[in-house]
């Protein structure tokens, strides 16, 4: 994550043990309404860094 804040300095990244689909579909709804729809796997996790 160090690399990632040299290489990105105006945006802040954190590590998540998990992230819910259902969070990630809202993040996407925020950017276009067509995109977060949940299509398969309603209840799925997924496991990565996250920079916000």
């Amino acid at each position: 994550m160090e690399k990632l804040g040299e290489k990105y300095p105006s945006l802040k990244f954190r590590y998540r043990a998990s992230l819910s689909k259902k969070e990630i579909n809202n993040a996407l709804k925020k950017l276009d309404s067509y995109l977060g729809q949940s299509l398969f796997l309603e209840n799925s996790f997924f496991w990565f860094v996250v920079g916000c």
